[in-house]
């Protein structure tokens, strides 16, 4: 693929050189942005891919100065909800490059999404979230799903649901990386027998192929 090739490149250039995130901006402001409705629906996804390939090889090449982590945020979220398919690439960058950090930026992320339509993906970066720091980000959670407990029986059957709904073929629910953090955050909870019971009651012929 010729945009990973130049990716790969681009970010071995960045780490490589004294190339300032600065100049990036600049380029990505001028190059990688496009003024609405001026492009079709395909050329709009292609910018949208560009910026994030670019912010992806800034975020690896660790140029990103600690006063501009704020703005690289609130650009990665952006290109998340512009669409779908984009979710999962850049939640990894956010538990890659901005959930270990912990503080306020976790709280940020997490009201930048709409709890009430979670799919897999969501439920990954939420768990990312309440992994790296339950204390903080524990009310909030309690407040978006409605719910009194984050382990308790009506968040466990939500994100059950969640599982067993998942809009995707069983090989991808599979190979997403949901799957090893929920099992191992349950075991840590104590509370995986709960989960399964939830599971169990809420599967159908349907949704219970997809799971086998």
């Amino acid at each position: 693929d010729t945009r990973q090739g130049f990716f790969i490149c681009l970010t071995e250039f960045l780490r490589q050189s004294d190339t300032k995130y600065a100049d990036v901006a600049n380029v990505m402001s001028g190059s990688l942005r496009i003024a609405a409705g001026t492009a079709s629906k395909s050329e709009e996804a292609d910018f949208l891919l560009g910026r994030l390939l670019t912010i992806t090889a800034v975020l690896r090449a660790d140029i990103v100065p600690d006063t501009d982590r704020e703005d690289v945020l609130s650009e990665l979220l952006t290109i998340a909800k512009a669409r779908n398919y984009l979710l999962l690439p850049v939640f990894r960058l956010l538990v890659e490059h901005f959930v270990p950090l912990g503080g306020e930026p976790l709280l940020v992320i997490l009201k930048s999404f709409n709890l009430e339509k979670m799919d897999i993906d969501i439920l990954y970066l939420l768990l990312s979230l309440i992994g790296k720091d339950e204390e903080l980000v524990s009310a909030k959670v309690i407040e978006l799903l409605g719910v009194k407990e984050i382990w308790g029986k009506r968040a466990l059957t939500i994100y059950s649901r969640v599982l067993s709904s998942a809009n995707a073929p069983s090989s991808v629910v599979a190979r997403h990386p949901l799957l090893p953090l929920l099992v191992a955050t349950l075991v840590k909870k104590g509370v995986l027998q709960k989960f399964w019971q939830a599971l169990s009651s809420d599967m159908t012929v349907a949704n219970n192929s997809g799971l086998t």
